[in-house]
C-alpha cells in the first residue's frame, strides 16, 4: 500500500482507457451506426416505393371504374379517337331533371315534335336534345324554345326525326382523353373542358364493338399507370399496373 492507501491491484482498476482502445471503440461504433444508417434508409426507401405502388394501384383502379361508370349510362356516343397515341372519347348522359319520349312526327329542320307532352313554355331552352334512337340516332342540338308540345333547335338537323325517333332532353356532354405528349387523364363535364384527372396513365386504349359510333353497345377499355417516383432496386425504372374492363351500355341493348 503506498502513502495514498492504494494497493498495486486499485492501481490498475484506476488506470484509464488507452487511446488505441478508445480508437478501436469509436471504429466499432461507427461500423454499427454505419449498418443502422443503411438498414433505416434501406427501410424508408422501401416503404415510399411500397406507397408509390400502392397509390399507383389504387389511382389506376379509381380511374377505370369511374370512367366506366360514366360510359355506362352513356346515351349518344358523339367520337372516339385511337390514332398516333392519342385515346379520347366524348359521349352524352342524362343530366338531372332529363325527360324523356318518342316523337309523334310532323318535325321539321329545326323542330320536333310530341303531342303527348305539356311542357312549361321555354322550361328546356338552352338545354341539349339527344335522339339516341329511331330516325336521325346519334345527332344532338341545343334547344332555343319550346311550347307545351314543340321543341325548336338552334340549327337544323342533318336528318330530321321522325315518329320512330327517341329522344332524350337535359343530356349532359362529357368526356376522357390522354394524349401522347403527356401522362394525363383528362375529363371533360359540361364547360368544365379536358380538366386533369390522373396523372401518370401512360396509356389509354378504347375498343368498341363498332365502328359506326350509333351500333356501339360494348367498350373496351385498357389503362397503364406507372409510379410516381422509380425504384433504385431496379435500375431506377418505374413500376407499371395495367388494368381493364369491359362495359355494355345500359341504354343500348
Amino acid at each position: 500500500m503506498d502513502k495514498k492507501g492504494f494497493t498495486p491491484l486499485d492501481r490498475e482498476h484506476l488506470t484509464g482507457f488507452t487511446l488505441v482502445e478508445l480508437m478501436i471503440a469509436m471504429v466499432i461504433s461507427l461500423i454499427v451506426l454505419a449498418g443502422i444508417y443503411n438498414v433505416f434508409i434501406s427501410s424508408s426507401r422501401s416503404y415510399f416505393i411500397q406507397e408509390s405502388i400502392t397509390d399507383m394501384q389504387q389511382n389506376a383502379r379509381a380511374s377505370i371504374e369511374f370512367m366506366a361508370r360514366e360510359l355506362r349510362n352513356a346515351v349518344v356516343i358523339e367520337e372516339t379517337d385511337t390514332t398516333s397515341g392519342n385515346s379520347s372519347i366524348t359521349f352524352y348522359t342524362d343530366g338531372d331533371n332529363a325527360d324523356v319520349g318518342v316523337s309523334t312526327g310532323g318535325n321539321t329542320n329545326t323542330t320536333l315534335n310530341d303531342t303527348t307532352k305539356s311542357w312549361t313554355t321555354n322550361k328546356w331552352q338552352n338545354k341539349i336534345l339527344a335522339i339516341v334512337d329511331g330516325t336521325g340516332k346519334g345527332q344532338t342540338r341545343t334547344i332555343s324554345s319550346n311550347t307545351s308540345t314543340q321543341l325548336t333547335t338552334t340549327s337544323n338537323w342533318t336528318t330530321v326525326p321522325d315518329s320512330t325517333s327517341v329522344y332524350h332532353i337535359g343530356v349532359e356532354k362529357k368526356g376522357f382523353s390522354r394524349t401522347s405528349d403527356n401522362n394525363v387523364l383528362r375529363y371533360t363535364k359540361g364547360g368544365s373542358v379536358n380538366q386533369p384527372f390522373t396523372e401518370n396513365i401512360t396509356s389509354l386504349t378504347l375498343t368498341a364493338d363498332d365502328l359506326n359510333i350509333n351500333n356501339i353497345k360494348r367498350i373496351d377499355i385498357e389503362l397503364t399507370a406507372r409510379t410516381s417516383r422509380t425504384d433504385p432496386n431496379m435500375n431506377n425504372q418505374y413500376h407499371y399496373y395495367t388494368v381493364n374492363t369491359s362495359i355494355k351500355l345500359r341504354l343500348r341493348g
